[in-house]
């Protein structure tokens, strides 16, 4: 895999096959970091959801999810029509407890800081429209459970159109 690196050093499938060799050689903070350059760098969406999936278990493991945070955030900006990055934000977001969300809109100790909120806020908004309802409702449960602002209208809008399942009794 690594010969193959050096031929076409984009090859996300290489690079994921070879960060699952790290981790099984038990080398957690290169195969961690192999994985996060995977979406960083971007590549084919069934190789960007096992490798986001990868690190969001390495993260979880070592406490550190709200550390994926703006890197979902960042992939979804760069791809908005995407539906894949939009789903890594909302697993990271899952995955992710106590305050780490919050700490990584706070930039650490300061004041929430509003670029991240709206970095934040626009896919979340986005994927209320997008996606089956289970999307909708998780993206829907972030944006009241961060209290991000101006989302109430959106949030609205998505409870007026959501029904029944066809064949619910």
């Amino acid at each position: 895999y690594r010969r193959a690196l050096q031929g076409t050093p984009g090859d996300a499938k290489a690079r994921l096959r070879l960060a699952e060799l790290e981790l099984l050689r038990g080398d957690i903070d290169a195969a961690g970091s192999m994985f996060r350059e995977i979406l960083e760098r971007g590549g084919p969406p069934e190789v960007l959801r096992q490798a986001g999936r990868r690190a969001l278990d390495l993260a979880e493991a070592s406490g550190e999810v709200g550390s994926l945070v703006g890197m979902a955030v960042r992939r979804t900006q760069r791809d908005p029509g995407a539906d894949e990055p939009r789903e890594f934000l909302l697993e990271a977001l899952d995955r992710a407890v106590g305050e780490q969300v919050d700490d990584w809109l706070r930039d650490h100790g300061r004041g929430r800081d509003p670029t991240r909120v709206a970095g934040l806020r626009r896919p979340l908004v986005d994927a209320l429209t997008r996606g089956p309802v289970g999307t909708r409702l998780r993206a829907a449960h972030h944006l009241g459970q961060l209290q991000l602002p101006d989302t109430a209208v959106p949030l609205a809008r998505m409870g007026s159109r959501l029904s029944a399942p066809r064949d619910a009794t």
